[in-house]
């Protein structure tokens, strides 16, 4: 076939040649430019390209999800276009490392847009071409590895894997020795450590990371990245049930973050609401919330949409505004089931089964919130202690003893053991 046109498709054996690179540039040329505007052929390119890439052992583990490793690749090389008509052949270092740097720059892109199964997809991606790419040994391929499995870990640990998320830090470490070694880099993989030290209740750890990974920010003249990580650790100071300090530190990432990441500066804000409402000042936290509504509305992910609503249901139930709390919860746990976000939905749970036990209401109600709260507390093996007490609280309700005073205890007890170091998720 010397010429690939729109009312000619390349055979099977052609297309092999193409992938292959067995033909001279200018039919090359024209295939590009036929796959490129024909749907049918470059779905059958990708196809038979995800039988070209062979994964070394090290891998990551396929995306999470539904998807095959194939047809997942076929989605994410639909959404890259090719480099240059020399450049696509799979076997060349360059294509993978072009590969590589380019899922790895749309998993940024998905992730800001919050949209983290596509981003960690994104980042798998990267991964595989970073790794197949042959080992020269050079700070720059370290470079490129440690950046792409850092990513990696950052979006497993958003999805709530955090074993997965540690296993890919590791691996960034490994390829940062090897590195550069460019403090920046480092920092953020602080950053990242950080956090998913912050989610395994981990928090001497993530305050050190944290901390340092700020200092390097400003070393380097990165105030709004050292932003970023106060922001963090005012969430980790949060988790620790220290809110007035959270509050402090949140005030501070203000004066150091960029005007225009506005949807950081929302994160810092809505962070510091939830500290004033730990500290039971609903009245405040009402009026704030009146005033940012348009600026949730036009800058908020999904996920702090929810968390809104979510605070709107703690402010209404201090403010004793319970029936309008009631409808509020119920919709933050079906919007956090249905996001798969099933711990935030069970803390959510404890928090509205409280308000139920205000309200008098029966003791099966409470009992079927609760019911939900514990199975996604038991799934991430939280505090088997509760679980127990929980136990023995259904046998005492059950009986008719003590319900209102036994259900407020363990929602307190709950409450108070989510900021418990060694606490699991």
């Amino acid at each position: 076939m010397s010429e690939a046109s729109e009312a000619s498709h390349p055979t099977d054996e052609e297309l092999a040649g193409w992938v292959e690179d067995r033909l001279p540039a200018p039919e090359a040329a024209a295939f590009l430019s036929h796959v490129l505007s024909c749907g049918g052929c470059w779905q059958r390119w990708a196809v038979l390209a995800a039988g070209v890439l062979k994964a070394p052992k090290t891998a990551p583990e396929p995306p999470l999800g539904p998807d095959s490793y194939d047809f997942a690749l076929l989605r994410a090389f639909a959404r890259v276009e090719l480099p240059a008509p020399r450049v696509w052949s799979l076997a060349d270092p360059k294509a993978r490392w072009a590969y590589s740097s380019a899922f790895l720059d749309l998993a940024y892109s998905w992730r800001d847009h919050g949209d983290l199964h596509e981003a960690h997809e994104c980042a798998y991606h990267a991964v595989r071409n970073a790794l197949l790419i042959p080992d020269s040994g050079t700070a720059a391929l370290a470079d490129l590895r440690c950046r792409a499995w850092c990513e990696l870990g950052n979006l497993r640990r958003a999805l709530n894997d955090l074993d997965g998320a540690e296993e890919a830090l590791c691996e960034a470490m490994d390829y940062y020795e090897a590195s550069s070694q460019y403090p920046p880099m480092l920092a953020r993989w602080l950053d990242v450590a950080g956090s998913l030290f912050r989610e395994q209740r981990r928090f001497d750890e993530a305050l050190d990371a944290l901390e340092d990974a700020c200092e390097i920010h400003l070393e380097h003249g990165n105030p709004h990245l050292a932003g970023r990580s106060k922001v963090n650790l005012g969430l980790v100071y949060l988790m620790m049930g220290q809110p007035r300090t959270a509050t402090k530190i949140l005030s501070e990432s203000y004066l150091l973050l960029d005007r225009e990441d506005t949807g950081l500066i929302l994160v810092a804000i809505h962070n510091t609401l939830w500290a004033l409402a730990d500290t039971r000042d609903f009245e405040t936290v009402a009026n704030c919330l009146w005033s940012l509504r348009r600026l949730y509305e036009a800058g908020a992910t999904p996920k702090l949409k929810i968390q809104l609503l979510y605070l709107d249901a703690r402010v209404a139930a201090g403010l004793g505004h319970g029936t309008r709390a009631e409808k509020l919860f119920r919709q933050v746990i079906d919007l956090f089931e249905r996001a798969r976000q099933p711990y935030d939905a069970a803390l959510a749970a404890i928090d509205f089964a409280a308000l139920l036990v205000e309200r008098g209401r029966p003791a099966a109600d409470v009992l079927t919130v609760l019911d939900g709260a514990v199975r996604a507390f038991v799934e991430r093996q939280i505090y088997r202690e509760l679980v127990v007490c929980f136990k023995l609280l259904r046998e005492s309700v059950e009986a008719g003893r003590n319900m209102a005073e036994a259900l407020t205890w363990f929602a307190g007890e709950v409450r108070a053991a989510s900021h418990l170091p060694g606490v699991k998720r």
